[in-house]
């Protein structure tokens, strides 16, 4: 007999295929939930950045903001500041971002000359995002009004006796006192006068604007050296210094030199003559002297000062004359280069007179300046220290200096924006 065989079916697994689906599901809604979030990430980064973006705009255009209102009160800003040198970075508040800076340039690399073609760039930075800014500006080129002065001193002045000053006033920031025989005008806070003035007297005057300290590096940067260990016993003594003429050395085409003169040391000028611009460093307790007959002039060809002394300390400085004439004897003092009132020679047989012209300018508040011993000059003497004047010293005021000032001392008027120059520009 036959078996019939049977089978029997077997039930799915239905909890495997469950369990598989329900974890399928959850890793598509992991792995959705993931890019969702990594999606927010990156628009909240997007929107980050595109604020960073917007904050370092704003950086910019604050630095711009900023930049004017600081020139337009700084009357010496030429001076203080160098064309294309950032100004900053300045760290903002805590309630803000970023930083931002500035400069200011000039279309031919100088802020001190009467080129006007001006350019302000503000920048912002927040995070990696740099912004700038970049705005044309004006301002009116203005004369120092010290150079209307015979001479002006940030301390008190005393004029000893027989001292006559012309075509402008001796002035003083703190107290002016008089001697004998005073001829001029004067200008003080105080004027302790004893009854000696012919001329004008004014009391209570603010003090007048001095050209910046930096005007000194500015000159360093364009003059040669002259080492004052090659000078004869701190002398410069029958000698010719101009642009051509350099007896210590290698001649300069701005006609300006400079002397660093040691702690304690002195540096004596002459019976020489110098046709340029002098630099001097005084360092502590050292001393500058102008001593016997000596004709000085500032350069031919350069627009510069005759004479710029920085002192690092106490210093003296005493600007002496004499009634003598220069003679030549062991130097030609005109020679081709040279020349003296448009005139040149190889001869040793001319003379000229003692006299100083042109712009000498005093920095450091611990400078005693002396002008006396029948000291001629026209021009200007400026000191950031006190003065004495005396014993027949005669100042004429050269009005070239203030209609035409050397370079550096110019203030500025305004500074104004060019109507429709404000751009965006790249980062630098």
């Amino acid at each position: 007999m036959r078996r019939r065989s049977t089978s029997v079916a077997r039930r799915p697994r239905r909890g495997a295929t469950l369990f598989i689906t329900v974890l399928f599901t959850s890793l598509m809604v992991c792995l959705l939930g993931l890019a969702s979030l990594t999606l927010i990430r990156v628009e909240t980064r997007q929107a980050d950045r595109s604020s960073e973006r917007m904050l370092a705009q704003h950086n910019a255009r604050s630095s711009v903001e900023l930049a004017l209102n600081i020139l337009d009160n700084d009357g010496n800003w030429r001076n203080n500041y160098t064309s294309g040198t950032e100004v900053g970075p300045y760290e903002l508040g805590a309630t803000s971002h970023g930083t931002i800076s500035w400069w200011i340039e000039d279309s031919d690399g100088s802020l001190i000359d009467d080129d006007t073609d001006l350019r302000l760039v503000g920048i912002g930075r927040v995070g990696d995002h740099v912004q700038v800014d970049r705005l044309d500006v004006t301002s009116p080129l203005v004369s120092l009004d010290v150079l209307n002065t015979a001479v002006y001193a940030t301390g008190d002045v005393l004029i000893d006796d027989d001292v006559v000053a012309a075509g402008g006033p001796v002035v003083s920031a703190q107290t002016l006192e008089t001697g004998d025989g005073y001829v001029g005008d004067v200008e003080a806070n105080v004027v302790v006068d004893s009854g000696s003035i012919a001329g004008s007297i004014t009391t209570g005057v603010p003090p007048r604007s001095l050209p910046s300290p930096g005007v000194f590096d500015t000159y360093r940067g364009m003059a040669t050296e002259i080492a004052f260990a090659d000078l004869d016993a701190g002398k410069i003594h029958k000698q010719l210094l101009s642009g051509m003429s350099n007896p210590y050395g290698f001649g300069n085409a701005n006609a300006t030199y400079h002397i660093h003169v040691p702690a304690g040391e002195h540096l004596k000028i002459e019976k020489s003559r110098i046709l340029g611009c002098l630099l001097v460093t005084l360092e502590n307790n050292a001393e500058f002297e102008l001593h016997q007959e000596n004709l000085w002039e500032p350069p031919m060809f350069s627009n510069h000062p005759s004479l710029i002394i920085k002192a690092l300390g106490s210093a003296t400085v005493k600007l002496k004359g004499s009634n003598k004439d220069l003679d030549e004897t062991s130097v030609n003092y005109n020679p081709f280069g040279s020349p003296y009132e448009g005139s040149w020679d190889f001869d040793r047989s001319d003379s000229y007179p003692s006299k100083c012209t042109g712009l000498f300018h005093i920095i450091g508040s611990e400078t005693e300046l002396e002008l006396k011993d029948r000291l001629d000059l026209t021009g200007t003497v400026l000191t950031e220290g006190s003065a004495t004047l005396g014993k027949k010293l005669d100042v004429t005021v050269d009005p070239g200096l203030f209609t035409d000032p050397p370079d550096g001392y110019l203030g500025s008027g305004n500074v104004s924006p060019v109507a429709g120059s404000w751009k965006r520009g790249t980062a630098p």
